[in-house]
């Protein structure tokens, strides 16, 4: 079983990404997903596919950005069989309508039409449908993005860490060292239909108001060369 810890130090990543819309590497283990400009996308994803037969955790900062309320969207942590190339502008975050999927989405703007509460917050959604008026596409929350706060775009970076322990079929996310949410399930058989192949990575978008977001690897079980 995996322990959940913060701080974990790292030398660098090693693996190869490939880079969409406004996504740049930006430094050794970081990456910039979308500058503070509106209607921008970026996302990144790793060349290798992973197997959701076999436990794994990711580490990272995330940066979302420093202007609250004119600042939006957020950004999303993604497992999909599709391609490498997803991502798209404005409220869906970059992940909206990629099919199969699960996403965890750390949104920091209310959309009205997509029933976001008013804090920042955290879901689990699977399909690419990050409307929490569509019952069948979330998995857990939407939660307050952390117990402090419900605002999260305060020019910091905060430590997240995503966690899949396939012998309880559990995913859980913390931030901030905290656990946030929880969703147990048979995610490959139930989303990706018995398929445990998919390609991972982290999108972003912005639409009529913007922030830069950003996100720097500290570990992650998928990359062995750290």
């Amino acid at each position: 079983m995996m322990i959940a810890l913060c701080g974990i130090a790292c030398s660098g990543v090693q693996a190869q990404f490939i880079l969409n819309g406004a996504a740049t590497a930006i430094g050794d283990s970081c990456f910039q997903l979308t500058t503070a400009n509106d209607f921008e996308v970026g996302s990144i994803w790793n060349e290798e596919k992973v197997n959701l037969n076999e436990s794994f955790e990711v580490l990272v900062d995330l940066f979302l950005g420093c202007e609250d309320p004119q600042g939006a969207d957020g950004i999303v942590f993604g497992l999909q069989p599709v391609s490498t190339a997803i991502g798209s502008a404005g409220e869906a975050l970059g992940f909206g309508g990629v099919q199969p999927s699960l996403g965890v989405e750390f949104d920091t703007h209310q959309n009205f039409n997509l029933a976001d509460p008013i804090f920042d917050h955290i879901a689990i959604v699977r399909d690419g449908q990050l409307d929490h008026n569509v019952p069948q596409g979330a998995l857990a929350g939407p939660v307050q993005i952390t117990n402090f706060t419900g605002n999260i775009e305060d020019c910091q970076y905060h430590p997240l860490r995503i966690q899949w322990e396939v012998e309880s079929l559990t995913l859980s996310v913390y931030l901030d060292c905290e656990l946030r949410l929880t969703y147990t399930g048979d995610i490959v058989n139930d989303i990706f239909g018995g398929d445990p192949l998919v390609f991972w990575g982290f999108t972003s978008a912005t639409g009529g108001l913007s922030n830069v977001h950003e996100i720097c690897f500290s570990y992650t079980t998928f990359l062995d060369h750290w």
